[in-house]
């Protein structure tokens, strides 16, 4: 890891009053940073400010990456239930001081086409104050129609960032689950009023009065 110049030596330089807590960024130069999982978001290319943020998100999706000796392997949903995952492949550029860059191509189906993606981006760095921050990169991609080249390209910025444990594997309660009902208790029944007895008929002989202890004739 690489650490930036904390913001109290920036002030010291340009003779301003240093913060009261000093805050540093540091980038992540250790081979591997790019391997898991990373849920991917396209956003359009807009200076417009009043465009609405459910405009700006064109679409989700995610990367399963391996990264191993500078090469990038990996694969990303198909678009269809079900289908295909397409593969992923690139490569990652460490250097002092500096953002990790990383390279990828794939490609995918669209309405029974073929379209080719190339992703540029970097790793950004992590700040050293607040809560933790899981890995992100982001950057620009270009989608290009390889049976029709004329055609115009289109470009969209994206960020992908590093899935929590609780996302990447099963899904818990606590990551917005549903809990299922837990079972309650039964009411115990009311009693039934006992009914009462039936008036004999006019013609009926009397009934014995007479019973057996415990029970009935």
């Amino acid at each position: 890891m690489v650490a930036l110049l904390p913001l109290g030596a920036q002030a010291a330089i340009f003779s301003s009053a240093p913060a009261q807590s000093e805050s540093s960024l540091t980038f992540k130069t250790q081979p591997g940073t790019f391997t898991g999982k990373w849920a991917y978001r396209s956003i359009a290319i807009s200076g417009d400010p009043k465009a609405a943020a459910a405009k700006v998100v064109l679409g989700t999706s995610e990367f399963n990456l391996i990264e191993s000796g500078g090469k990038i392997t990996g694969t990303r949903p198909a678009a269809a239930k079900g289908g295909k995952p397409y593969d992923v492949t690139g490569f990652v550029v460490y250097g002092p001081r500096k953002a990790p860059q990383i390279v990828l191509h794939s490609t995918s189906d669209v309405n029974g086409k073929s379209y080719e993606y190339d992703y540029f981006g970097y790793l950004m760095p992590t700040w050293n104050v607040g809560a933790a921050q899981p890995d992100t990169f982001m950057g620009t991609v270009v989608r290009t129609d390889p049976s029709a080249p004329e055609a115009p390209a289109i470009v969209v910025s994206f960020i992908a960032t590093r899935e929590s444990p609780t996302a990447a594997g099963a899904v818990t309660p606590s990551a917005g689950a549903p809990v299922a009902d837990k079972p309650k208790p039964a009411k115990p029944a009311k009693p039934k009023p006992a009914a009462a007895p039936a008036a004999p008929a006019a013609d009926a002989p009397a009934a014995d009065t007479t019973a057996a202890p415990g029970g009935t004739n």
